[in-house]
């Protein structure tokens, strides 16, 4: 986020960035476009996030088998309406028993410690 409002501050400032309203909306959109695009990419195609990696999380299923393609494609479609639904998706994890949030129920998932 914080390159973004870099990347778009030196843009504005050369005048190639638009202003105004339609700044703003790009503001908002395409974080959140970049965010997806990378959450899809990464847990779809490896399986987890370079993040996850560091802090030693894995992706793994309720009944313990080992997350499918399509699996991790659904958890990260459904991260993404988590997200759009003012983030109350990820908010859900502190009300739900197990601290699930949407997108985990959704697609069957959770992250967990690797072992």
């Amino acid at each position: 986020m914080s390159g973004f409002l870099l990347f778009s501050s030196i843009l504005m400032w050369a005048g190639a960035m638009p202003q105004g309203r339609s700044f703003m909306m790009l503001a908002a959109l395409l974080p959140g476009f970049f965010w997806s695009l990378y959450q899809y990419l990464f847990l779809v195609n490896t399986g987890s996030t370079p993040g996850m990696r560091l802090t030693g999380l894995k992706l793994a299923e309720f009944d313990g088998i080992a997350v499918s393609r399509s699996r991790r494609r659904a958890r990260a479609l459904s991260m993404s309406i988590s997200t759009l639904a003012a983030g109350l998706g990820f908010v859900w994890a502190l009300l739900d028993i197990d601290h699930l949030c949407w997108h985990d129920r959704a697609s069957r998932t959770f992250l967990t410690r690797r072992i």
